[in-house]
């Protein structure tokens, strides 16, 4: 087989992604409303901040391989006396498409990351002071969940799952379970998560 170099792998990639029109949903809508103004995503895609914007709101776009910025993510994780930094920041865990060098695409990358020592500072600083919610993602990350089950008094965090994927996550080797310190939530179809952010916001 023919190997890729990895700056050419990611460059294909980001063009890739970069060829789909971005499409806001109500969903999303309301979501980058949030109180806590800062959404983590896996996606490679800028949809979060797009729609972000279409909504009137100032967004600080973040990338897990960028130290620079790993470090501005962490800082406004912190909690503070004065609450959450104003606009929306938007923490893409695996790079996005805006930086192809960002994007954490195979092993090698997922040792890069892994070996940024803000980014285990940053997940203690999740699992310890703040209350995660997953959306949209079965959390199949072998290495989060492991962070997150090495941290000793940890917040119990959520992963929302809709009705027919639920014993995909709860069974298995790689099954979610309380020891992660995550709690599967069900739910039956995905129009009601439309529920979800505007719970969270009038809850605060």
């Amino acid at each position: 087989p023919i190997q890729t170099p990895a700056g050419d792998l990611q460059r294909m990639v980001a063009g890739y992604v970069s060829s789909f029109p971005l499409r806001p949903t109500p969903f999303l809508e309301e979501l980058v409303h949030l109180p806590s103004r800062f959404i983590i995503t896996f996606n490679y895609d800028d949809l979060v901040g797009f729609t972000a914007e279409q909504q009137g709101l100032t967004v600080c776009r973040l990338s897990a391989l960028d130290r620079a910025e790993w470090i501005e993510a962490h800082r406004r994780l912190t909690p503070k006396e004065h609450g959450p930094p104003s606009g929306l920041t938007v923490l893409h865990l695996h790079g996005q498409v805006r930086k192809p060098e960002t994007l954490v695409l195979d092993g090698a990358s997922y040792g890069e990351l892994m070996a940024v020592r803000e980014f285990k500072e940053i997940v203690w600083t999740l699992a310890h002071h703040h209350s995660l919610a997953f959306v949209g993602t079965e959390l199949d990350e072998g290495y989060l969940l492991a962070l997150l089950q090495q941290q000793l008094n940890a917040a119990y965090h959520v992963v929302f799952c809709r009705q027919d994927k639920l014993a995909a996550l709860t069974q298995g080797r790689g099954a979610i379970s309380k020891r992660h310190h995550v709690q599967v939530v069900v739910y039956p179809d995905h129009e009601d998560l439309i529920a979800l952010p505007r719970w969270l916001r009038t809850s605060q």
